[in-house]
């Protein structure tokens, strides 16, 4: 992140938000702060490298897809970000709704990720993981956390919350016990410990889950890291 960006989001977090004319005051800077040209331009760029994923590749959409040369000339500032190609993309974020880490916790991100996640992520797998989000979000999943292929849903979570913690960290999270075995133990577990030298500190591999539901869930804690998320773009 660039430093005066940093300087502008740790002078935001200090104003203060104790009346009701300080928050509406924080919300309007906050306002401000995020419709930026420096902002805007971080945002298309973060919305063009996904929305690759989901641009049907056919004749009529031929000149709104944007190639690694293309895209390689917007980063450096070779060229402009704007036109037809840009305003898909842009499109496209805000049908999907793109959630891009770095512009939404950039402090956080300018300080080596998070502390600490712990979470409840949603499991679902097979066909029913392209039937639900289509092929296209299979496609991205594929390509973003590779060689993750076949896996549960719950796989791409906990590769994520592990990619955006800082150095000693910790994730934990409550799973199916899917989280152990074949393909998504594959994708996720067996990435992380054996490729990105995580550490499992804590795991119940297999415990009846205290509601209602007929469930059997397991609980893992693990500390680590992967790579710098300063390099991630979403």
């Amino acid at each position: 992140m660039h430093a005066c960006r940093k300087d502008t989001f740790e002078r935001f977090n200090r104003l203060p938000e104790n009346t009701i004319g300080e928050i509406k005051n924080k919300r309007q800077e906050y306002e401000k702060m995020t419709s930026g040209d420096n902002w805007l331009r971080l945002k298309t760029l973060a919305d063009i490298q996904v929305a690759q994923f989901f641009i049907p590749k056919n004749e009529s959409n031929a000149k709104k897809i944007i190639t690694d040369e293309e895209y390689l000339d917007y980063l450096s500032g070779r060229k402009a970000v704007h036109g037809m190609k840009a305003g898909m993309a842009s499109g496209v974020s805000a049908e999907k709704r793109f959630f891009h880490w770095f512009l939404e916790f950039p402090v956080v991100f300018a300080g080596g990720g998070f502390d600490c996640i712990l979470g409840n992520p949603p499991y679902l797998g097979g066909q029913a993981l392209s039937g639900t989000f289509g092929e296209s979000f299979c496609e991205w999943s594929r390509s973003a956390f590779a060689p993750a292929k076949g896996c549960d849903l719950v796989t791409f979570f906990l590769r994520r919350n592990y990619q955006i913690t800082k150095l000693n960290g910790f994730n934990a999270i409550l799973t199916t016990n899917s989280i152990k075995d074949g393909k998504t133990r594959e994708g996720g577990l067996d990435i992380i410990l054996k490729s990105y030298n995580g550490n499992i500190n804590f795991v119940v591999r297999s415990t009846r889950w205290p509601g209602t539901a007929n469930l059997f869930v397991s609980l893992l804690s693990i500390s680590g890291y992967i790579e710098s998320p300063s390099e991630l773009i979403s």
